[in-house]
């Protein structure tokens, strides 16, 4: 499962190591969606679920359409405000099975490398292991002002 599609780099990454399916829901602001979309189909055929709309939203309501969906691998680089992480954090957990693995993206733990769109996600991401929903296994800041989190949810 992954929060932002964008024009499909992930989910073809993904896809690449023989998952059954990836599902993404993206907020179809880009016009280049929709050929990422189209290319994922021809070349990954019925391995790929696209569901349009905010994650907020569209996240949430996802159970009532495919109930049983848990996922293995949860790869959320959605929107980056605060509350948008969070709630991506916390919709997403529902659909996790015990062993998941939930990344966050755009986590920043050293401050001379914060940028406005990591801001967002890191506190989110550490407000979730304060919290006890989320035990980081690892984090990688891969260039200045990149990096992502993982873990597990508890």
């Amino acid at each position: 499962m992954e929060m932002g599609f964008n024009a499909g780099h992930s989910a073809e990454l993904f896809l690449t190591n023989d998952v059954d399916c990836v599902t993404s829901f993206d907020l179809d602001e880009h016009e280049y969606l929709h050929f990422g979309k189209k290319y994922i189909d021809a070349r990954y055929r019925y391995k790929h679920d696209l569901f349009i709309g905010g994650s907020k939203n569209a996240v949430p309501r996802f159970p009532s359409k495919k109930p049983d969906a848990t996922f293995d691998f949860i790869f959320i680089d959605g929107g980056h405000d605060y509350e948008t992480a969070t709630a991506d954090l916390k919709n997403c957990r529902s659909m996790a099975r015990d062993q998941s693995i939930v990344v966050l993206d755009d986590v920043i733990y050293d401050p001379s490398f914060q940028r406005s769109y990591n801001v967002g996600p890191t506190r989110a991401w550490r407000d979730s292991i304060r919290s006890g929903h989320v035990q980081e296994l690892g984090y990688e800041m891969y260039s200045m002002g990149r990096g992502m989190s993982w873990g597990r949810y508890l």
